[in-house]
């Protein structure tokens, strides 16, 4: 039975080997109009590459952030591990160090959702680039 269980979900991911959430996706926030244009451009910047290996990079507020991410149907939670090479203060508890909740829409887009950052919107992201 969980052989069976196992070849169901390979088979959903099979995709020429790469997953849906595989890739390089990118979005904007919504920068402040009283901060200088060069500086609102380089903060409203966001964007993840999620690598088959399971590991990730995120670029959200010109701060660069990597982890690994696990999948659970089309939701993928990633957890940060470092924060400009540096470790991320809590590691792997959830209440100091949140996983960020990444969501494939119907549209083919996702959303981004970082309970452990300051932004508090819903960062939705497109797919710019595949494996």
């Amino acid at each position: 039975m969980l052989l069976l269980l196992a070849a169901m979900v390979a088979f959903l991911f099979a995709d020429c080997g790469r997953s849906p959430f595989t890739g390089t996706w990118e979005g904007k926030l919504q920068g402040d109009p009283n901060t200088p244009a060069p500086i609102r451009h380089n903060l409203e910047i966001v964007r993840l590459e999620l690598r088959g290996d399971m590991r990730f990079t995120l670029l959200m507020l010109s701060i660069s952030y990597e982890g690994s991410y696990r999948v659970e149907g089309k939701t993928a939670y990633l957890r940060k591990q470092t924060a400009l090479n540096n470790p991320v203060p809590g590691g792997n508890d959830d209440r100091q160090n949140p996983e960020a909740v990444v969501q494939i829409q119907p549209n083919g887009s996702m959303t981004l959702v970082d309970p452990g950052s300051s932004v508090r919107e819903s960062i939705r992201l497109t797919r710019t680039s595949q494996p």
